[in-house]
C-alpha cells in the first residue's frame, strides 16, 4: 500500500502529538512538585529566620517570607486541588479564586512584613505603603467577589459553565504588582540611608 506525503506528514505530526500529550501530565505534576518543594524550603527558611528575636528586623523579614511562601503554596496547592476534584462543581469557580484570595491575603501581609522590615515599623513611608497594599487588595477582592457571586454577572459557556472573567484575577495580580513596586522603592529607601548613615571604624576615630 503506497502512503501519499500528505498522509506521512499528517501521521508524523498525530505522532508527535501523541507522545507530548502522553508525558505532560507528567512533566506538569513534577513542575507543580518542584515548586511546592521551592516553597516549602522558603517556608521553613522564614520560620527559622523569623526566631532571631535578637535582630528584630531579620525576625521580620523572615516572618514575611515565611508569610509570602506559606500564601503561595496555598494558592498554587488549593487551586491544582480544585481543578482536580471540583471541575464539574456548579461552585467551582468561586472555590478556586476563594482559595487562590485567602492564599495571597497571606502575601499580602508578608509583603507588608518585608516593608516594614526594610524601613522599620516606623519608618519612612512604611505605615503609607502598608496601608495603601492592603486598600489596593481589599477593594479589588470586594469587585471580584461580587462578579463572583453575583448570578447576575456570571458568563456561562455552551455547556451552562460559568467561565471565569478577567476581573477574578485582579487582586492577585494587584497585590503582586504593588507589593513588587512598594518591596522596591523600600529597597532603595534602605540603599539611601545605608548611604547617609555614618560610617564606622577609622573615619570615626580621626575626628
Amino acid at each position: 500500500m503506497n502512503l501519499s506525503p500528505d498522509t506521512t506528514v499528517r501521521w508524523a505530526r498525530s505522532g508527535v502529538t501523541m507522545r507530548i500529550d502522553q508525558y505532560f501530565d507528567v512533566i506538569y505534576d513534577l513542575l507543580g512538585i518542584a515548586l511546592l518543594c521551592g516553597l516549602a524550603i522558603a517556608l521553613v527558611r522564614g520560620v527559622v529566620i523569623s526566631r532571631r528575636h535578637a535582630v528584630p528586623a531579620d525576625a521580620r523579614h523572615g516572618r514575611g517570607v515565611a508569610l509570602i511562601a506559606f500564601g503561595t503554596a496555598l494558592a498554587f496547592g488549593g487551586g491544582l486541588f480544585a481543578d482536580a476534584q471540583l471541575k464539574d462543581s456548579r461552585w467551582f469557580q468561586q472555590v478556586r479564586f476563594g482559595i487562590y484570595f485567602l492564599g495571597f491575603a497571606f502575601v499580602v501581609a508578608g509583603l507588608v512584613a518585608v516593608l516594614r522590615a526594610s524601613l522599620g515599623p516606623d519608618g519612612r513611608g512604611a505605615r503609607r505603603w502598608s496601608l495603601l497594599l492592603w486598600i489596593l487588595y481589599l477593594a479589588s477582592l470586594v469587585v471580584a467577589g461580587i462578579l463572583l457571586v453575583a448570578p447576575a454577572t456570571f458568563v456561562l459557556n455552551q455547556y451552562g459553565d460559568q467561565v471565569q472573567r478577567p476581573l477574578y484575577w485582579a487582586p492577585l495580580l494587584i497585590a503582586t504588582a504593588s507589593g513588587a513596586v512598594a518591596l522596591g522603592l523600600a529597597r532603595r529607601g534602605r540603599s539611601t540611608d545605608d548611604a547617609h548613615r555614618p560610617q564606622s571604624g577609622s573615619s570615626q576615630l580621626r575626628v
